[in-house]
């Protein structure tokens, strides 16, 4: 057992933990972007409309740094 081949190993758990989590996110990301809708939407107010929108906002927002994230990851380590 060389230590490249323990690298090789280490790194393809590294990614694949990673991309668990990416996923995780990603997927929280998007069910907090249909509540918002919901919300915006259902709302009869001015503040919750406001509310809708800033989540929605949010919610891209995080899927950007997610999608960043995943594209980041699997070029340093290499796509599986």
């Amino acid at each position: 057992a060389s230590p490249g081949n323990n690298a090789g190993v280490l790194s393809t758990e590294i990614q694949g933990i990673a991309n668990f989590l990416i996923t995780l996110f990603g997927l929280l990301a998007v069910v907090a972007f249909i509540a918002s809708a919901a919300v915006l939407l259902l709302s009869v107010d001015e503040s919750g409309k406001e509310k809708g929108k800033k989540g929605m906002l949010g919610s891209v927002v995080v899927l950007v740094i997610v999608f960043s994230s995943w594209a980041i990851i699997n070029y340093v380590l290499g796509f599986q």
